[in-house]
Parts: structure tokens; sequence; C-alpha cells
């Protein structure tokens, strides 16, 4: 006689991941890793983007095509400062110049 039950197992095991450089969308956090591109999620991870944000991403970087040269370096590949997000703002703020 075999004996009855269930078998429970545990999760598979994650990988977790940072980008080791993003940038400010406009409206969230999007870095490369490994040829994927990856969003900061509300829960503080990094998720491989669906098709909208890609989408949304790849229209936002034709108008910046220097993004790599001018991303936050990941140094420490972590979620960015809590108190950088609450300051980033939706629309890019234009610097001024003084004339002399």
């Amino acid at each position: 006689m075999r004996p009855t039950g269930v078998v429970a197992t545990g999760p598979e095991p994650v990988a977790v991941v940072a980008p080791g450089a993003y940038v400010w969308d406009g409206v969230e956090y999007v870095g490369e890793y490994n040829g994927q591109y990856m969003y900061l999620s509300g829960g503080g991870v990094w998720v491989v983007c669906d098709e909208m944000r890609l989408a949304r991403f790849h229209g936002w970087e034709g108008g910046h095509p220097e993004w790599r040269r001018t991303a936050i370096h990941n140094d420490r590949a972590r979620r960015p400062d809590q108190g950088n997000l609450k300051k980033a703002s939706a629309k890019p703020r234009e610097k001024r110049t003084e004339e002399r």
C-alpha cells in the first residue's frame, strides 16, 4: 500500500538582480540587466518590464539617447534612496543659465 498525502515544496530559488545603472523616465526607474529592461516596483524589487512599460520606455529613450551616459550608477546594487524617490518629479526641470 502506498502512503497518501500531499507533498509540499517550497518556492523556487529567486535570483535577486539589479541593473548596473538606471534612469527616471518620468514615470518610474528603468534600467537594463543582461539585455533585459527592468523597472523598480513599488515593493523595491527590480522586475522585468512588460510590453506596455517597455514601449513607453523606448518612446522616452528616443528623446533621450544619452540616458546611459547620464544614468544613476547602481554601485551598491540596491534600490534608490527613499529620499530621492520622494523628490523625483514626473517632469524634468529645465536648467537655467544666468546671463552675464
